[in-house]
């Protein structure tokens, strides 16, 4: 990556000094390593690691309407929101297919900090004005190696593994949903597809929750509950929240939770469809295989003597 590509993002010498100042309070230290703690990031790591984490974050401001990264731009820093609010958004024809808004707390970049991914799947823009604080790939590497613990080597070490996945699209065709559409459709869905993080215990659905979304499981493993009875636990090529994409239905089924690091894409349903709308023998194939799950999960739930 060049070295334009791993700069962060601009900032005044007034409020790096500002920052530093307020880290020498203590009560300032314990709430900034507590906002850490509840990062899925850094949860469960040492506090000598968010420590070594802290003292690496730079302090960076937007205004409103500001562009704080954009879809197809390389980058490796992380950013934590502090305050304001932003918005995720994605390109989709001439409008941008809004993915959800980043509350204080939340986090950006996290796939360019691990070098999963150093190109961003999404846009992020400020909609009111917004404090963060950013950290490059470099300084979290150099925690890790000053203070790590088995947690975060862990982490570092499963996205390693992430970043060194090859063949994105023949990924794809090798799906069973995908397998018999034409080639054409299937790499249009690679490239319109989200790669996003989740981490250990984060839940991707929730049993009866309306979504919009689908996943398809990268790298790492998920449990699958419902009725809040354990299921079964899948890993790689599985596609999970397919039906409430293609069907009218947009309740989930069952709760999916992440067993571990795992690295997903995603498809909003409004990106598949406008996918399917160009490939109509592609868009007859998910009917029918919609179909043919609801009647499969119908004949599985009814009761004993058939359906009520």
């Amino acid at each position: 990556m060049k070295a334009s590509e791993r700069r962060l993002p601009a900032t005044s010498e007034h409020l790096r000094y500002q920052f530093k100042k307020s880290m020498e309070d203590q009560g300032h230290r314990q709430q900034l390593l507590k906002l850490l703690s509840k990062t899925p990031i850094f949860a469960d790591t040492r506090e000598a690691f968010r420590t070594c984490i802290a003292k690496a974050l730079v302090p960076v401001e937007f205004s409103k309407d500001d562009v704080i990264f954009r879809q197809g731009q390389r980058g490796d820093w992380l950013g934590i929101l502090l305050s304001g609010r932003a918005q995720r958004s994605y390109p989709l024809g001439l409008d941008d297919l809004i993915l959800g808004e980043v509350c204080p707390g939340g986090i950006v970049g996290d796939l360019g900090v691990l070098g999963i991914d150093t190109v961003r799947s999404f846009t992020i823009t400020a909609t009111s004005p917004c404090s963060m604080l950013a950290l490059s790939r470099d300084a979290f590497q150099q925690a890790v190696a000053e203070a790590g613990g088995q947690v975060i080597i862990q982490l570092a070490h499963d996205a390693e593994r992430m970043g060194r996945l090859e063949g994105g699209a023949e990924f794809f065709s090798k799906l069973q949903c995908l397998r018999c559409l034409e080639q054409e459709c299937v790499v249009a869905m690679w490239e319109a597809s989200e790669p996003r993080l989740y981490y250990p215990q984060q839940v991707l659905m929730r049993e009866q929750e309306v979504g919009h979304d689908m996943f398809i499981i990268r790298a790492g493993k998920v449990k699958i509950e419902q009725g809040g009875q354990f299921i079964v636990e899948l890993g790689s090529g599985v596609v999970v929240g397919e039906l409430a994409v293609f069907g009218a239905d947009k309740r989930r089924t069952a709760t999916v939770t992440c067993t571990s690091l795992c690295f997903t894409h995603v498809l909003h349903s409004d990106v598949v469809h406008s996918i399917l709308e160009k490939f109509p023998a592609a868009k007859r194939t998910f009917d029918h295989k919609y179909i043919t799950r609801l009647v499969s999960i119908e004949m599985r739930t009814a009761p004993p003597g058939g359906p009520a």
